[in-house]
């Protein structure tokens, strides 16, 4: 049975989950109701938890836009199927 994740366990896939859905851009009202959703998890609100959230973000947003996309997956063609060899000539 896995461990149960700790709450900076959680904070941390919070944050990531954050900055990858909205591909390191976001808006006002996006870092209002993620700043809610942080002290849900029982982190004092105000200005100390505003800064610190905000560097986290700004750092993953850093690092999210460092890495180049993935490339998309191409569908590689059907097989051909091998002709059929010859039989050796006697």
């Amino acid at each position: 049975m896995p461990a149960a994740k700790s709450e900076l366990d959680k904070l941390f896939e919070s944050v990531a989950k954050f900055v990858k859905k909205r591909r390191g851009e976001w808006e006002h009202a996006d870092w209002e109701a993620f700043v809610a959703q942080v002290e849900q998890l029982g982190y004092p609100g105000g200005d100390e938890l505003k800064r610190n959230l905000g560097n986290m973000l700004e750092a993953a947003k850093y690092f999210y836009l460092q890495v180049p996309p993935a490339p998309a997956k191409r569908k590689s063609a059907p097989r051909r199927k091998a002709a059929p060899k010859k039989p050796a000539a006697e």
